[in-house]
């Protein structure tokens, strides 16, 4: 059996520079993020690229997504977030991530999302959080963590918001301290 991956003409997208708002690319096999397709769309808001099998975002530096404020890359093939992996799609305020194979986040993965409102980690292999992650990201309201295996979460941005880690999800001896329940005397001392 023959395997071939699908990749995405640069110039894919010609004509549609000023007009293209919202694009689905699910299920099509697509290995690498199709950056340099995409960096002209300069009205992308909605990006959909569930169900394929891209495992990064490859900066290439100067290719940016200025617009995009939803991106979908759940059931794709993710097994880490490195350092600045979404530089390229800084103004992104709703991240999906479910259903990839993650076991670590770079404390500085998140960090160009400035405006990141809600994030979706649900069902992948994350069990540690630097407490550094989600400094940048002080508009961040929503989290989702549940189906992880989470022994320890601390340092969330002093910003009110909902976590979401299922109770099956929590491991023997786990802690959870948010930024303002690190303050509180009753909590101090515990890491």
């Amino acid at each position: 059996m023959i395997y071939s991956s699908v990749v995405v003409s640069e110039y894919a997208f010609a004509g549609l520079e000023d007009s293209l708002s919202e694009l689905d690319m699910a299920e099509n096999k697509l290995q690498n993020f199709p950056i340099k397709s995409l960096r002209r769309l300069e009205r992308l808001r909605h990006l959909r690229l569930a169900w394929n099998e891209i495992n990064a975002i490859h900066d290439d530096s100067y290719s940016r997504l200025n617009s995009l404020l939803y991106l979908d890359l759940s059931f794709n093939n993710f097994e880490k977030l490195e350092e600045h992996s979404f530089r390229s799609c800084p103004a992104i305020r709703t991240l999906s991530l479910y259903y990839n194979v993650i076991e670590s986040v770079h404390q500085d993965a998140l960090s160009s999302l400035r405006d990141l409102q809600s994030l979706d980690l649900s069902h992948n292999k994350i069990v540690y959080l630097d407490p550094l992650t989600f400094q940048s990201n002080k508009k961040l309201r929503s989290i989702d963590l549940s189906h992880n295996h989470v022994h320890y979460i601390s340092g969330f941005c002093d910003q009110p918001m909902v976590v979401k880690l299922g109770i099956q999800d929590i491991q023997p001896y786990s802690v959870l301290v948010s930024g303002r329940a690190a303050t509180i005397p009753a909590f101090t001392g515990i890491k």
